[in-house]
């Protein structure tokens, strides 16, 4: 029997950069800001993990959300309205499975490779990420 081979998590069936559509009552914020998205980051190709988010939800790309110590912060608003945090989502495998879990509905708790990169933001920076989803 041939091995099956896994397809590339940020590749779509029709070869698109992204997670297959996921459900449109999940929200994700790409900060993009001061050190978000930058070269701080040279290992992360952050064109390819903004086309992934965009594939599994709706996605705005914002400027920068002030936890600069966490970077790349990504805020995911579950159906719920909860919204949770994520620092260091820097590697492919990190971001797929973020894509995966949204794509899922986000309605159950995080794949535990991505709970070491949850985290509480400064109750301003909360404000913020409030203020971007309200925008839409």
């Amino acid at each position: 029997m041939p091995m099956e081979v896994a397809a590339n998590p940020l590749r779509t069936d029709d070869g698109r950069a992204g997670c297959r559509p996921g459900p449109s009552d999940v929200r994700v914020l790409v900060c993009r800001g001061c050190c978000c998205g930058t070269a701080k980051h040279p290992g992360t190709d952050h064109e390819a993990q903004v086309a992934a988010f965009r594939a599994a939800c709706r996605t705005r790309v914002v400027g920068c959300l002030g936890e600069c110590s966490q970077s790349n912060v990504i805020v995911v608003r579950r159906p719920s309205g909860e919204r949770l945090w994520l620092g260091h989502v820097v590697s492919a495998a990190s971001t797929a499975a973020l894509c995966a879990w949204i794509a899922a509905g986000a309605r159950v708790d995080m794949p535990p490779e991505l709970a070491g990169l949850e985290f509480r933001p400064h109750r301003a920076n909360q404000g913020l990420a409030r203020a971007e989803l309200a925008r839409e």
